[in-house]
């Protein structure tokens, strides 16, 4: 009995050296508390701070380690990652995110690090939106804006009158035969039409409201022009396919330039200049002398094969900003962009606007009004923000 429970010890004995000898060899630990986590990011600052206001084109992101070079960084808002315009490890610069809402998180990824940066509770407000709701009546073509903020286009050879509460009606027909190239607000209550290619200028009395109204004629310019706008004075300027540029006014013209070297695409009065735009997308400007509507020689203002990544693009229209900066409507993938007085240029709201802008008018209260040229599923017309004052429109004026 003795010899089989010390036998039966033994084994008991062994079995515990044999298992205090093995080493264990499961799987190793997920987390090393030695491992080296890089240089942790971290956000100190966003500016604007809280908000991307209206007008806002880029956010700053200041902080640390923000990242070696720009391809080793992404930035998020909630879910969708941002355009890096300018970067250093301590600040980097993003355009406005096609983003909106109340509570976004910036996220900065930097290659290499375990932990992501994160400022919480931001808010984009939208920039764009359809306005008036006239997809429906067809492909919106011309468009201006008069002084009681009603919008008048083109569809067609109709004009509708869209209110500032966005009904819109039909107010008159085009009455008159071929097309109509530009339409502008001008003195009188009136509709100022330009038949295209031909020296006839209508007019539509916009008190009438009536869908069958058609346009009176107005004048005639001294030779034939498809583009017109007003000066401080009263002129109506009219330039077109290589005719120069003529001044109306109490019905009597006269070419007024040597522009009739140029294809005029478009024409805008500016302090004190008149200026175009070729079927090159070239931007020239020409000073008016006096009263009488008497243009100095042209001069150039931007050659379009500078404008670098626009230079395959086709300028569709300008406008003027009150500081001068002119916003040029193009079939760029990033359709408006700002040609600043210094001659720099930068796309407005890269990402978020989609092509092709039309016209591009200034509304009376730091809006701009743009139609679409008619794309598939997308509004003809619509309201973009950008919180600036537009140049006086002298035929508003008037």
């Amino acid at each position: 009995m003795k010899v089989k429970l010390l036998t039966r010890f033994g084994w008991i004995a062994a079995a515990i050296l044999l298992l205090a000898g093995c080493e264990y060899s499961g799987p190793e630990a997920i987390w090393n508390p030695d491992a080296d986590l890089g240089e942790i990011p971290l956000i100190t600052r966003i500016d604007p701070p809280d908000s991307a206001g209206i007008g806002v084109g880029e956010i700053r992101i200041i902080g640390e380690g923000l990242g070696l070079s720009r391809d080793q960084t992404e930035i998020y808002f909630n879910h969708y990652r941002a355009q890096i315009k300018t970067f250093s490890p301590t600040e980097i610069v993003v355009w406005r995110p096609a983003v909106t809402g109340d509570d976004i998180t910036i996220k900065v990824l930097v290659d290499g690090a375990y932990v992501m940066a994160k400022s919480p509770h931001y808010q984009i407000p939208a920039v764009y939106r359809d306005y008036g709701d006239i997809l429906q009546k067809g492909v919106v073509v011309l468009l201006d804006v008069a002084a009681d903020d009603n919008v008048y286009v083109m569809i067609r050879r109709d004009i509708y009158k869209v209110t500032p509460d966005e009904t819109n009606y039909q107010v008159g027909t085009q009455g008159f035969s071929g097309s109509t190239s530009d339409i502008k607000i001008g003195p009188g209550g009136y509709l100022y039409m330009k038949k295209v290619n031909h020296a006839l200028v209508y007019r539509l009395d916009l008190s009438i409201e009536d869908p069958a109204a058609e346009p009176e004629e107005f004048g005639t310019m001294a030779r034939q022009a498809s583009y017109i706008d007003f000066d401080a004075h009263g002129n109506l300027y009219g330039g077109g396919r290589q005719t120069g540029i003529s001044v109306l006014k109490d019905g009597e013209s006269r070419r007024v330039s040597n522009f009739q070297d140029l294809d005029i695409r478009g024409l805008r009065v500016f302090d004190g200049y008149v200026y175009v735009f070729d079927n090159q997308s070239n931007i020239w400007r020409a000073r008016i002398l006096d009263a009488d509507g008497n243009l100095d020689d042209k001069e150039p203002e931007l050659s379009w094969e500078d404008t670098g990544e626009y230079a395959t693009s086709t300028l569709s229209s300008f406008d003027f900003a009150a500081d001068g900066t002119i916003y040029c409507g193009t079939d760029h993938a990033n359709p408006i962009f700002m040609l600043y007085r210094d001659g720099t240029i930068e796309p407005l709201y890269p990402g978020i606007l989609t092509p092709v802008a039309g016209k591009v008018v200034w509304s009376n209260h730091g809006d701009i009004f743009v139609n679409q040229t008619g794309r598939a599923g997308i509004p003809d017309l619509y309201l973009l923000r950008v919180n600036k004052e537009g140049a006086p429109y002298y035929g508003r004026i008037l």
